[in-house]
């Protein structure tokens, strides 16, 4: 549900604030206030109009008209309160335990109050998703060694899917796991599983490979262990090929139409 109120009383913001703890929604308030902080230091912001965003996690963060980067903040807020003061305006303080901080907020004027609950679950992907690296692999098998044949992707077994199923130049099935960020212990036993999947399937024992930008050396000691592979691969490598065929990136064809 949306809340929204246009030029409202200071009460009805109040009221809303209030309801913050128990709903968690996020707040956007645009208005006239001024800042004081006090933890690590002590600042004073006069009074002028910002926007002011409370996120469901309790941060609040305290916009000026121009600029990318706030110009008060407060992370991992504890409790959050607010009240009217003598004078009418409206006061809301983010405290903050350790280490102990507290920014005091204090509103004469509200242009606008938003209050949404808000669902975000997307993954932030500085390159390509794991699909696209997957692709990339499948498309030039030559990453994982010479005269590699990729066979298909998503192959379903008995444990699970395999990301790609290949031969080597000896016709020896290749199993292989894609990892898009650093490959764990976690990764390796997921791979360990298709491999014996793959081997009761096929009655002949595959190779096994591992394929990622980085392995923690928990995961490389289980690869040794377990007699499994692995392949380092170069994320900008990747991403220029995919931006070569148009599957990421142009976002400048926009610009200038």
């Amino acid at each position: 549900m949306i809340k929204t109120l246009h030029e409202p009383n200071l009460e009805d913001v109040l009221k809303e604030i209030q309801n913050w703890t128990r709903l968690k929604d996020t707040l956007i308030i645009v208005g006239e206030c001024e800042v004081e902080y006090e933890g690590r230091g002590y600042t004073r912001l006069a009074s002028g109009e910002r926007i002011v965003l409370v996120k469901s996690d309790g941060s609040v963060i305290v916009h000026r008209p121009y600029g990318f980067q706030p110009v008060n903040y407060q992370p991992d807020t504890d409790s959050i309160e607010s009240w009217i003061e003598p004078d009418g305006r409206l006061s809301i303080i983010a405290v903050r335990d350790k280490p102990r901080e507290a920014l005091k907020i204090t509103f004469s004027r509200i242009n606008i109050f938003i209050r949404q609950k808000l669902i975000d679950r997307g993954n932030f992907l500085m390159y390509f998703d794991e699909d696209e690296l997957r692709d990339y692999i499948f498309e030039n098998p030559g990453v994982l060694e010479e005269r590699v044949e990729t066979l298909a992707r998503e192959v379903k077994t008995s444990t699970g899917v395999i990301d790609i199923l290949a031969k080597d130049s000896a016709g020896r099935y290749m199993v292989v796991e894609v990892k898009r960020g650093t490959a764990t212990r976690d990764a390796v036993y997921q791979l360990y599983k298709y491999v014996v999947s793959v081997e009761k399937e096929k009655g002949c024992k595959p190779r096994g490979v591992l394929v990622a930008p980085s392995f923690t050396p928990a995961a490389l000691d289980s690869l040794r262990r377990l007699g499994l592979e692995w392949r380092y691969i170069d994320p900008k490598r990747v991403l220029e090929y995919l931006k070569k065929r148009g599957r990421v990136g142009g976002l400048f064809k926009y610009v200038g139409r």
